[in-house]
Order: structure tokens, then sequence, then C-alpha cells
């Protein structure tokens, strides 16, 4: 029993090895891995360090030891057309809206949808670009955690094609305001129209300061960003009270004209 336990040990152990070894070789490339492979042996050697519960690999820890060793190579020698492919399984409509946010936040504004498909509860999303790099996946991640999005999975297809696997159960809008029931919120001038985020909510009241000129403008969308409602006016007012759909998760407040209507900010309480 103590042999035959000690081999599945040792054949789990050469598993993990074999998955976190050809995972390297592909995010580096294969020249690259037998140029450098007793760094990479030594700095591996605690191979735990790089999984979650023994099983899947902890890119957050892979991708700042490649980084920090030099070993990442995201640069050509001109520019090229770079495609990125986007796997969503969870929360289609809130990981789109991360992953844009994300990649506008590292600056890729001008890219384009090579094609986009939704099957089977499965979302293929792939990107095109020009640039003399490759999106840098250690700041890639480090941006998508912060909405509590995880890469599961990343491929190096070819040099200029990623492929990118997400969880994003518990992903959330990082920029999206908590506000508790009954807490009384005053938002100063914006710079883009308040997001709030709030849990369960019956109702939401929402005061415009003097001197605005506040054209209501909300719109009401649940936890995975599924659009719920919205309202435009064409009027000034000068507060507005509103009874929330169940599932209200997440707000937007803006005004339907400019935001200069509102500089003097919101005050806002959700029951």
């Amino acid at each position: 029993m103590k042999i035959f336990l000690s081999i599945f040990i040792f054949i789990i152990s050469s598993l993990s090895a074999d998955i976190l070894t050809s995972k390297i070789e592909n995010l580096i490339d294969s020249a690259n891995y037998q140029k450098h492979k007793n760094l990479i042996d030594n700095i591996t050697q605690d191979r735990k360090l790089f999984y979650y519960n023994d099983k899947q690999l902890n890119y957050n820890i892979l991708l700042n030891v490649l980084r920090k060793n030099g070993l990442l190579n995201l640069r050509y020698n001109k520019p090229k057309e770079v495609k990125i492919e986007f796997i969503i399984e969870q929360n289609p409509l809130l990981s789109m809206k991360i992953i844009k946010d994300v990649l506008r936040n590292l600056g890729y504004s001008y890219y384009f949808t090579d094609y986009l498909r939704y099957n089977n509860g499965i979302l293929n999303w792939q990107i095109v670009f020009k640039s003399e790099y490759m999106l840098d996946p250690y700041i890639f991640n480090n941006e998508l955690r912060q909405n509590e999005m995880k890469i599961v999975d990343i491929t190096k297809i070819s040099k200029t094609v990623w492929r990118y696997k997400f969880n994003s159960t518990n992903a959330k809008l990082q920029d999206a305001i908590k506000v508790q029931k009954d807490e009384k919120i005053k938002f100063l001038k914006p710079l883009k129209p308040y997001l709030i985020r709030v849990d369960n909510p019956k109702e939401i009241k929402i005061v415009s300061r003097k001197l605005n000129h506040w054209f209501a403008k909300l719109t009401l969308y649940t936890k995975d960003l599924k659009l719920l409602g919205s309202i435009k006016k064409r009027r000034i007012y000068r507060g507005i009270r509103l009874k929330l759909p169940e599932d209200t998760y997440y707000i937007l407040i803006d005004d339907s004209y400019t935001l200069l209507n509102i500089k003097r900010g919101l005050t806002i309480i959700v029951k």
C-alpha cells in the first residue's frame, strides 16, 4: 500500500512538473527555454509555489518570476499585427467590460474586433492591433485581479497570437463605488458618470446640488451586467426617487446631455 501511494504521489508530482515546464516553454519559446534551462530549473525548484491547490497554475506567481528574470520577450523588431483571443465562460458581458476597461487603462485604445462568437455559454472574442510589443501578460493580469478576474490559462499560439482563458465567477467592476443601504454619499464634480454598486436595494434617492441643471439619466444593471432598465429625462430635475427592480446591482448615474450640468455634484441615498 505504501509503495502504491509513493508511486501515485510521484506520478502526480511528475504531471505537475510537466504542466509547469510545458507552459514556461510555450510562453518563452523552445529555443529560449533550452538556452536558459539551468536558470529555469533553479527558479522553479519549489514547484508548489506555482500552483493553486496543486492543480491549477498560479499565473500571478509564474508571470512575475519569468518577468523578474528577463525571460518574457514581448518586443518585436518592427511593428507587427498582433492578435489576442479571450475565452470567457462566466459573466460574458461583465468580463468584456472589465477587459475593455483594462486595455484602455493600459493604453490599448486602438484595436479592432477580429471576431466575436457566443456558443454554448462560452464567449470567444479576438482583437487585432498593430504594435512593437505584445500585451504584457503580467501587467494585464494585475489589472484584472483588481476586478477579481483571474487568468486560468495563457497559450502562446505564435509570436503574434496569444490566447487567454479566465475565471470571472466573482468578477466586479473595480471602479464601482460600493454604497450601503441608508448611507448618504455626496459626490463631487464628476470626470465621468458615477457608477455605484449596491446589494438588494429597494429604491434610490438622488438630490442635485444648487445651481446644477441636471437632466437625469440612470441605467440599471444586474451583477453580471445585464441591462434591467434606464431612464433619460429631457427637463431639469432637482431630485429624483426611483423604485429599483429586483437584482439591481450596478447603477450608472449620468446627465442626458453633458456632465457639466452636474459639475457641483449629486447626493445619493440607497434604501
